[in-house]
């Protein structure tokens, strides 16, 4: 019987996990919305590509919508798509 309940434990704990980890995931996935949405709000300057190239001084435009892309690509997805696998993990 202890195993039985002890399985039963496990259950409820994992269960209770992948709850949590659900929620959190939608809430990241929500910022990366909101981050989407004030990266397409933000003007692209005619001289971004100088910018990038730094040929010139970025302006705020640029300087928001590269630490966004940064954000988005080099983290955020990373993390949604690590809590993702550890969700749909089949280890018992």
């Amino acid at each position: 019987m202890d195993e039985e309940r002890s399985a039963s434990l496990q259950s409820a704990t994992r269960e209770t996990a992948q709850g949590e980890l659900q929620e959190i995931v939608g809430e990241f996935e929500a910022l990366g919305v909101r981050l989407r949405k004030v990266h397409s709000s933000l003007p692209v300057s005619s001289r971004e590509d100088l910018m990038l190239l730094g040929e010139e001084d970025p302006d705020y435009s640029c300087i928001v919508r590269g630490a966004i892309e940064c954000a988005m690509n080099d983290h955020l997805r990373i993390v949604v798509e690590i809590l993702h696998k550890a969700l749909t993990s089949e280890a018992k």
